[in-house]
């Protein structure tokens, strides 16, 4: 299932839901996403590095990485 295919489930899936779903529904819908397998659309850029002496006004040097957050699905 691709990402598109999963979010028009959970569109109708959520037309029945009024509120937040509750702990079968919330089951379903974390099944229904280990679905999913797509790859990332295109190459991950490089993360930002600083250099000393590249003062950004924008503020401390942040880096920007592409990764994904590792999400607990597990309702035990």
């Amino acid at each position: 299932m691709t990402f598109l295919e999963f979010k028009a489930w959970f569109d109708g899936f959520c037309e029945g839901i009024e509120g937040a779903p509750n702990t079968e529904q919330w089951k379903r819908i974390c099944e229904k996403f280990g679905e999913v397998h797509e790859p990332l659309p295109g190459p991950c850029p490089q993360p930002y590095r600083f250099v000393p002496g590249d003062m950004s006004p924008f503020g401390p040097p942040y880096e920007i990485t592409c990764s994904l957050p590792a999400f607990n699905l597990d309702l035990n």
